[in-house]
């Protein structure tokens, strides 16, 4: 098989030059996606506020921004949820950072998963696996090098978005350097 190979279903397959020149034209057209990882924090934090401020900054010139986040596991409402119902129920808390002053509605707030949950305000979502591409960009805040091992094999570009150098390496394992990230 040589570049114009075929898969099975007998649909040519792209070179690897056409995939370079589509991720090309993808960034010179402004068509490629900004993903921020946001930690799900509904009480005020400057931090999140400034990363959320940013989001918000490329959505108004015309980029296509999603909020991403890890739902975080109410351990009350679940509790009560499965006495409720005689059987293991896990109910999420949904991230709406309505304490911030600016107006964030038209970004995407997409809870990371594989499967559908329920939230604490009796609304379900489906989850979605993050699928980037080499055009894409994923902003990640200074103090998640978890986020930094976990998408290690991912094709878009890492930005590590640090308002302070001290939460970079505080948040790092002894014996870890940035350069494993």
């Amino acid at each position: 098989m040589g570049n114009n190979a075929e898969t099975q279903e007998g649909v040519k397959k792209p070179t690897q030059n056409e995939i370079i020149d589509g991720s090309i034209n993808k960034l010179r057209d402004n068509t490629f996606k900004v993903y921020f990882y946001c930690p799900p924090m509904n009480g005020p934090s400057g931090g999140i506020g400034v990363l959320l401020r940013a989001a918000q900054n490329l959505s108004d010139n015309g980029f296509d921004v999603t909020l991403v986040y890890e739902p975080r596991h109410d351990q009350r409402a679940s509790y009560e949820a499965s006495t409720k119902a005689k059987k293991q129920v896990d109910i999420f808390d949904r991230f709406n950072p309505k304490w911030i002053d600016f107006d964030i509605s038209k970004i995407k707030i997409l809870p990371l998963g594989d499967k559908e949950i329920s939230f604490n305000d009796g609304t379900t979502q489906k989850c979605i696996p993050l699928s980037v591409n080499p055009e894409d960009f994923l902003i990640i805040p200074e103090g998640f090098p978890d986020v930094m091992k976990k998408t290690t094999q991912v094709s878009c570009k890492r930005i590590v978005f640090a308002q302070s150098w001290f939460y970079v390496l505080n948040a790092m394992q002894p014996g870890e350097k940035w350069q494993h990230f």
